[in-house]
């Protein structure tokens, strides 16, 4: 099975408890290890998360709100974005729909 990966969609609002080294950071993708119910806020999903992981020093949070995630629905998508940031991606769009449009011309 593929790794679940997620898109930090909301990155606001962190918890005084958790250093900011250890906080998700908006735009950034992220591989997910765990999921889990939250009873304590009403049975919420919580993710572990295998890039950045909560420790004993944010108590009491130890899972990132799922709702802060936004699934990516194939890995090429993650690939993709992650090239897009890095400005790797400075080819010719070669694209049917570019090509043929240049063909027009």
């Amino acid at each position: 099975m593929k790794p679940l990966k997620v898109i930090c969609i909301d990155a606001s609002n962190k918890p005084e408890e958790i250093p900011e080294d250890l906080w998700v950071k908006q735009d950034e993708i992220y591989t997910i290890d765990e999921v889990v119910k939250l009873p304590v806020q009403g049975y919420k999903l919580g993710y572990k998360l295998k890039e950045v992981e909560l420790d004993e020093s944010c108590f009491p949070y130890e899972f990132y709100d799922a709702d802060r995630f936004m699934f990516l629905l194939d890995i090429s998508i993650g690939l993709i974005i992650e090239e897009l940031r890095e400005g790797e991606d400075d080819e010719e769009d070669n694209t049917p729909a570019v090509a043929n449009f240049e063909s027009l011309n």
